[in-house]
């Protein structure tokens, strides 16, 4: 509920990137050229949505969350503040890049969060909500700037990110639980490469042994152990060890001396 309440306030200060292409206008662009601001967003867009993914293997995903809406906040600031060209492009560019962090982050962290039975009801409410916000912020934007102008539009975006940021900061983050034989950590975060790989071993070693039957729950039982490795957020070292456990125990030998 706390994460679909993020999501909420998040979209509530997420409008229609057509305001980007009135504030474009509004700092001098000739409306004719205006499509050049949609341009620039998605340039920023698709230029750093790669990097992001990468960063994405190695943080948690409430970090790239809370990153993506610190970008949002900066982006709302510069455009509500900013009045020449030079600072326009800025603002757009952190538009672009707060999309980039953010596209797709809510989804994962739905899944993570919801149990196997509420899952499909959780992404239903998550989209419900997410919905009824884009229309909202969109409305909203389109009242202020017109009672109050640009710049209290955008600072109202950012006002409302902001909340959202505190929310989402506040929130529980299974990473931070003691484990009760803590050790330091010193490697960073397994990729999806890694974990894939890891994973696509362990079913051929179950495979071998005909754990996963019968035939017709095969694919539950997957989902279920990709889901409890996925919630682990191992670290390299933790996929090369558990690596190194389902070998010795399919092949029968003993560990390292």
């Amino acid at each position: 509920k706390r994460l679909i309440g993020v999501g909420f306030l998040f979209g509530l200060a997420r409008f229609s990137e057509s305001f980007l292409i009135l504030k474009g206008i509004d700092a001098g662009i000739a409306p004719s050229w205006s499509p050049i601001v949609l341009a620039l967003f998605n340039l920023a867009y698709l230029l750093l949505a790669y990097p992001a993914g990468i960063v994405s293997d190695r943080v948690s995903p409430q970090g790239l969350l809370l990153a993506g809406i610190g970008l949002l906040v900066a982006a709302d600031l510069v455009l509500g503040m900013g009045r020449s060209l030079w600072t326009v492009g800025l603002g757009v560019v952190l538009w672009g890049a707060h999309m980039a962090f953010t596209q797709g982050i809510f989804s994962r962290m739905i899944a993570d969060a919801a149990s196997e039975d509420k899952r499909a009801t959780s992404f239903g409410a998550f989209f419900f909500v997410s919905g009824i916000a884009a229309l909202l912020s969109s409305l909203g934007a389109g009242l202020i700037w017109d009672r109050d102008g640009a710049s209290a539009t955008f600072m109202a975006g950012a006002v409302l990110a902001a909340i959202a940021g505190a929310i989402g900061l506040a929130s529980p983050k299974s990473s931070t639980i003691a484990l009760p034989f803590a050790m330091p950590e010193h490697s960073e975060r397994a990729s999806q490469h890694q974990m894939q790989a890891f994973f696509d071993n362990l079913v051929r070693e179950l495979d071998k042994v005909e754990f996963l039957r019968p035939a017709e729950k095969r694919e539950t039982m997957l989902v279920n152990l990709r889901n409890i490795f996925t919630r682990m957020d191992p670290t390299k070292q933790d996929m090369h060890t558990l690596h190194g456990v389902v070998m010795a125990i399919a092949e029968g030998r003993k560990g390292p001396a």
